[in-house]
């Protein structure tokens, strides 16, 4: 069982972060590394609800899909959490 927390992850607003709000705008991919594992990863607009402007999302490389989050699992390299099948640890005492 891989937990979130044993998992190298990436968000979008970790890349948002990293650039200008000008340069972010105009990008559609970026390259994401992390223990000699990098991949390139397409950067998408997704209509969402109450937004002025369409939301950014990372595309997950195995199944294409839009994503937040993108982790690094170890058998599978860069993955969305329904991919690299990483869950939550439970914070009950």
């Amino acid at each position: 069982m891989t937990y979130r927390d044993d998992v190298p992850r990436v968000s979008i607003a970790q890349i948002r972060t990293r650039f200008l709000p000008r340069v972010f705008r105009l990008l559609d991919r970026v390259e994401i590394e992390h223990g000699g594992d990098s991949c390139v990863v397409m950067l998408v607009h997704v209509p969402g609800h109450g937004t002025v402007t369409k939301a950014r999302r990372l595309t997950c490389p195995r199944c294409e899909r839009p994503a937040l989050v993108l982790g690094r699992v170890a058998r599978l390299g860069w993955a969305c959490k329904g991919c690299g099948r990483w869950r939550s640890r439970n914070r009950g005492a």
